[in-house]
């Protein structure tokens, strides 16, 4: 099942502005978002340690109206408090904590999710930062790599991870996109962090094929992926920087949606 979400970065933008018509817009392109938000220092926030900053989700779901299935991991206190996070009313969250005490809707870790595959349309991540931060919840640090592929198993083809921290995880090209940078600042003497936006990529499917001049040649005009059928096989290739031809690693690769090999 591919996720519900089918707006382009640029679509995302465009609403996230006529929700917040008084901020800054996102600079965007055909395939990429960034910006700042500035949340400023809204005493009426949980007090809570590690918290959402107030008004961060009510950001998000300006930038995701299309989502539908929706996973809080690391989710802390935000199950007990989920009437104050401003969802959109047809967003079908569920939170997941390795706290029983927190009564999230999923008990589990987030490096071995006890949830099915491709269960979700958009996944929000907010980790520890800092071994400090792990050792003030009374859990060891996680590790960041296995949280991003049991993200990725959860999420359907074409959905979104949106990952807080105060780092750029490391990731795999040939596993996610990533299509947006977001600076999250809340006031002084707050860390700035990073809100980094990734895609599990969608199906084979999902290219957009265009003829070109060569009998049995056709293009995805969203990834640039070329499409070679000949009598005895059928090839995939990506079209490097540098021009050149470089074999897929799959014979059913997926759409990276506008990202070209390195």
């Amino acid at each position: 099942m591919q996720a519900h979400l089918h707006m382009t970065p640029a679509a995302r933008a465009q609403h996230y502005a006529q929700v917040f018509p008084d901020y800054p817009a996102p600079r965007v392109d055909a395939r990429w978002l960034d910006s700042v938000w500035v949340l400023g220092n809204n005493y009426r926030g949980s007090g809570i340690y590690g918290a959402y900053p107030p008004g961060y989700i009510k950001r998000v779901a300006a930038l995701f109206p299309d989502a539908r299935d929706v996973l809080h991991l690391f989710s802390g206190s935000l199950s007990a408090n989920r009437e104050s996070l401003q969802h959109p009313e047809h967003w079908q969250c569920d939170y997941l904590d390795a706290n029983p005490e927190l009564h999230p809707t999923i008990i589990g870790s987030a490096e071995a999710m006890p949830v099915e595959d491709a269960r979700y349309d958009l996944v929000l991540a907010d980790p520890p930062y800092s071994v400090e931060d792990a050792q003030h919840y009374g859990k060891p640090m996680a590790n960041r790599s296995k949280v991003l592929e049991e993200a990725y198993r959860v999420l359907r083809p074409g959905g979104c991870l949106l990952w807080l921290d105060q780092v750029l995880p490391m990731y795999s090209k040939a596993v996610w996109h990533l299509w947006g940078l977001i600076a999250v600042v809340r006031s002084t003497n707050h860390r700035v962090r990073l809100l980094s936006c990734f895609q599990r990529p969608s199906s084979l499917e999902d290219h957009e094929w265009v003829s070109v001049a060569i009998p049995g040649v056709t293009r995805c005009c969203r990834c640039g992926m070329l499409h070679i059928v000949s009598d005895e096989e059928e090839m995939f290739f990506h079209c490097g920087s540098d021009g050149r031809l470089r074999a897929a690693v799959a014979s059913s690769p997926v759409c990276t949606n506008g990202r070209t090999s390195p």
